[in-house]
């Protein structure tokens, strides 16, 4: 009875407090009074876009030069690999938790003096070797929760690296996207003012010939 008592107050004195995330806040628009000019925004729980958002413009030539900015840019690599690390801290800090082998042979190779009172071996072979195998094991328990609290903190920056690469992704598409659009609307542009100029330069022409007939005055 004495040690399980010691055990459920050793098990009480966790380091640090239990983390508790904040409540959600309470909103339900976007604006705190109605936008009577541009129409109600409101939440809609539980609806989202996907994830390959671009997509719903039904463009291949968007979608080709999205996917191959995804695959080329730096930024995002660098992002993964940070995520992965993350990863893999987690996974290092979590075999805390487990004894700890460590194997640490020792070899040597001799000679002995062939002129030993004793032979090295029934062979007579001056030479050999000796094998010394050591195994020590290390265990340190988790008795005040450090161990557990170190795992919880790298898994929430790894849980932040994870919303870093999300964000990095959605700034590549947005960015890629945009200036699709805008070269789009450049190449509007220009084809509306070729028009402008074709149609000018077909008026020029007949206010000459009007010109070369009489018609007109210069």
């Amino acid at each position: 009875m004495k040690y399980l008592l010691v055990a459920l107050l050793l098990g009480g004195c966790a380091v640090g407090p239990d983390f508790k995330p904040p409540p959600p806040p309470d909103a339900t628009r976007l604006t705190a009074n109605v936008l009577t000019d541009a129409g109600d925004q409101s939440f809609r729980n539980g609806g989202d876009i996907p994830a390959e958002w671009w997509r719903l413009f039904h463009s291949e030539p968007l979608n080709g030069l999205i996917e191959a900015a995804l695959k080329s840019n730096p930024s995002l690599t660098a992002a993964q690999a940070a995520l992965r690390q993350a990863r893999e801290n987690v996974r290092a800090q979590q075999g805390s938790f487990f004894p700890s082998l460590t194997l640490d042979p020792t070899i040597s190779r001799n000679l002995t003096p062939t002129a030993a009172v004793s032979p090295a071996s029934a062979s007579g072979n001056p030479y050999y070797t000796l094998i010394t195998p050591q195994l020590s094991v290390s265990f340190v328990p988790d008795v005040f929760g450090a161990n557990q609290r170190a795992v919880e903190s790298l898994a929430a920056q790894a849980e932040n690296q994870r919303f870093q690469l999300e964000a990095t992704q959605l700034t590549l598409t947005a960015n890629v996207a945009a200036a699709a659009v805008q070269e789009a609307s450049l190449r509007g542009q220009i084809a509306a003012t070729d028009d402008s100029i074709a149609a000018v330069t077909e008026l020029l022409t007949i206010l000459r010939k009007q010109y070369a007939l009489g018609q007109v005055s210069m």
